[in-house]
């Protein structure tokens, strides 16, 4: 498919990978109804790289932390670096209504990977997985009632990647990455895990809330759940480990994401751009975003 024609896909493919401008919301998550802010500045549409993709692995696996449910991962490895060389990962994480594929399919990341290595970046493979509408924290109802994709990717995906030896990937450390959901669960789960096991996080489009009242698209299910596992004025658990930040002007997140940075004791990388919480504006930042990762994989390596 023509790159300038995905690019021009709105209502389909994008909104169906959980990359629209509401974030993909599904039957289940209901969005409160919300006036669209109108566009402060204008924006210019990213044109996508050339580059060839690269080598992706495929697999599925089986988690006690999502009993019933079968989640499929991949991991791609930027085009031209040799098989094996042994690289660091960075795990990205979809965002609402999204799957393994979405970043691949939706902000071609497999080929700005490619185009990052051949600019000088240094190399690293991009880890993805299956999270439905989970929020990457445990939940007690709705789809995903009894799971914890949180605990998948730190207690599943991560060992998962570690016994594949044919990935060759260190897993001792990894950067973590998402959109959206996906965004407000790369904070989150750094913050868990912290920089003996995180080197960088990135984050576009963060889906985060300031007060369980500004909550939305089933994110948590009560004010308890809110308190346990949301963001706010968690900042500090993010101390040591090198934080990027983007978030487009005219998103809804952008409020709360302002908030966010500000609680942050180091200024993040990033920050508020023109732009909507849609595909264009993560393919705008990625690659400043994957130079971010790349330059602290340097340094954990």
């Amino acid at each position: 498919m023509d790159r300038r024609r995905l690019l021009r896909l709105g209502g389909g493919m994008v909104a169906a990978a959980g990359l629209s401008t509401t974030i993909g919301c599904s039957p289940e998550a209901k969005p409160k109804a919300r006036p669209r802010p109108r566009p402060t500045e204008t924006f210019e549409p990213p044109i996508p790289p050339t580059a060839p993709s690269g080598t992706t692995y495929e697999g599925i696996m089986v988690s006690p932390k999502a009993p019933d449910l079968t989640v499929g991962w991949t991991v791609t490895r930027p085009y031209g670096v040799p098989d094996k060389q042994r690289l660091p990962v960075v795990i990205a994480l979809h965002g609402l209504g999204g799957n393994r594929y979405t970043f691949r399919d939706v902000t071609l990341l497999p080929a700005y990977l490619t185009d990052h290595v051949r600019r000088g970046g240094e190399p690293f493979a991009v880890a993805t997985m299956d999270a439905f509408a989970s929020w990457y924290h445990p939940r007690t109802t709705g789809g995903e009632a009894g799971t914890d994709f949180g605990a998948v990717v730190t207690d599943t995906l991560i060992p998962t990647l570690a016994i594949r030896k044919d990935l060759r990937l260190d897993v001792e450390r990894v950067g973590l990455y998402g959109f959206s959901m996906g965004g407000y669960g790369a904070l989150r789960l750094a913050g868990l895990l912290g920089p003996d096991r995180v080197f960088a996080v990135a984050a576009s489009s963060p889906a985060l809330f300031d007060t369980w009242k500004d909550v939305r698209y089933d994110a948590f299910e009560d004010e308890a759940a809110f308190d346990d596992y949301g963001t706010t004025f968690r900042q500090g658990e993010l101390r040591d480990i090198p934080v990027r930040i983007d978030c487009g002007a005219d998103d809804e997140f952008a409020e709360a994401t302002r908030h966010y940075i500000s609680g942050l004791l180091t200024k993040p990388e990033g920050g508020i751009h023109p732009g909507r919480h849609d595909a264009q504006f993560t393919m705008r930042y990625l690659p400043e975003t994957l130079d971010f990762f790349g330059k602290w994989a340097v340094a954990a390596s």
